[in-house]
């Protein structure tokens, strides 16, 4: 498969996944007003606001530790703004999934990087994304990370084997993660809102293919910048060289 191909197919995957994603939210507002789901994530709203100060401390714990142990984080992102309000649900779900992919990020680098290249071995997801991080770091972090090709937890350890500065990781993710969590927290809120009032999550679902296509937009942009930089290292240090 040439390069030109490769770099189609891996477009068509991240447009899949990123409807895919958007589809996921749409089915589980549905689902979430017909079913009564809606009860269950009331209680636990309630259990974190009945811890009054702490409330903020214990879901970032409760946040950071899932996501070191790779453990699915949606539930949590998706009550952030009903708990704490849509603003500050951002700011804490920003820094808390910031933080968890920091620390996988380390324990990757540092602490078991031995397991985690055998369970990697072989898997061309993280050749590939180890061969075009080593040439254009930050601009394959901010990629990834709007562009859902990689899973979140996957991301977070594969980084850590590859040669990127951690400085320049951190940021990237921090930066580029915050769209889709603008997208869950806001999202979370309005989905609670419309099961409490008893109304059709048809805003929401407005709104999240918006930002779905938005979003994929961004990334686009930068996949045709990473074009741009190999294109150049090409001409500027040809095969034949």
């Amino acid at each position: 498969m040439s390069l030109g191909q490769r770099e189609n197919a891996e477009q068509r995957v991240a447009l899949i996944r990123t409807l895919i994603i958007v589809g996921i939210l749409v089915i589980l507002s549905v689902i979430a007003y017909f079913s009564g789901l809606g009860t269950r994530v009331e209680l636990l709203r309630d259990w974190f606001n009945s811890m009054g100060y702490w409330a903020p401390l214990t879901f970032i714990a409760v946040y950071v530790l899932s996501t070191v142990a790779a453990v699915p984080r949606g539930v949590l992102t998706m009550i952030a703004g009903s708990i704490f309000g849509s603003l500050y649900g951002i700011v804490i779900v920003s820094f808390s999934a910031t933080l968890g992919a920091a620390l996988a990020f380390l324990v990757s680098r540092y602490l078991l990087r031995e397991t985690v290249q055998c369970i990697l071995s072989g898997n061309r997801k993280y050749e590939n994304l180890n061969q075009l991080t080593e040439e254009n770091g930050g601009l394959m972090v901010a990629f990834t990370r709007l562009t859902p090709i990689f899973p979140f937890n996957f991301l977070n350890y594969a980084f850590g084997l590859t040669r990127v500065d951690f400085r320049t990781y951190l940021f990237w993710s921090w930066l580029c993660m915050i769209p889709w969590t603008i997208v869950y927290v806001v999202g979370g809120e309005t989905l609670i809102r419309s099961i409490e009032k008893g109304t059709p999550p048809s805003s929401l679902i407005v709104i999240l293919i918006a930002a779905g296509i938005v979003i994929l937009g961004i990334g686009n942009q930068i996949r045709k910048k990473l074009k741009g930089v190999k294109d150049h290292e090409i001409r500027e240090y040809p095969p034949h060289a």
